[in-house]
């Protein structure tokens, strides 16, 4: 019985450091696009259950038997992308600080024939296909992660042998 799948993803990434004085500046950003194509046709000729000799002569299917209808195959995808900008400020031969910020966006999760549904409450059928009037995505997407950071680095002797280093940010 056919079943099988295959995964698959693209990434692009370019970074920019720049130094200049005390200020090391870093930008960048990256694409992925996370793929998967998929078959499951684990019962498709089906599995016919009878709970007795009775039932299987008289037609009487059990309520665990199984066919499989319509179409298995998915082709899914989704596209992320995400930026940042940080500087490492040497403020003192000793301390150093490290700030900046990350956007990401994780996009929504896609099937190239738009064979996915959703639950949508007060729709007739509930289940609505992607495509259809009042659907256009799975679900909204999520624009607004944002995450700043903040980081010191502090050397207490001053040899480089102990330094005492914290971090705090919204990931």
């Amino acid at each position: 019985v056919p079943r099988g799948r295959v995964s698959s993803a693209y990434q692009f990434v370019d970074n920019l450091t720049l130094s200049t004085g005390p200020h090391t500046f870093k930008f960048g950003g990256e694409f992925r696009r996370a793929i998967v194509n998929s078959v499951n046709d684990v019962n498709a000729r089906g599995r016919l259950n009878f709970n007795s000799l009775a039932d299987f002569l008289a037609g009487s299917l059990a309520p665990s038997s199984t066919i499989l209808r319509g179409a298995t195959r998915r082709d899914t995808f989704t596209n992320n992308f995400g930026l940042f900008a940080q500087d490492d400020w040497k403020i003192t031969p000793r301390l150093t600080l490290n700030y900046g910020v990350r956007y990401e966006y994780l996009g929504v999760f896609k099937d190239e024939g738009d064979r996915l549904a959703n639950f949508v409450p007060g729709s007739p059928t509930g289940l609505v296909q992607v495509g259809t009037p009042g659907l256009s995505d799975l679900y909204d997407s999520d624009r607004n992660n944002i995450g700043p950071r903040f980081g010191f680095a502090y050397d207490v002797t001053g040899k480089g042998r102990t330094v005492v280093r914290g971090a705090y940010g919204f990931y």
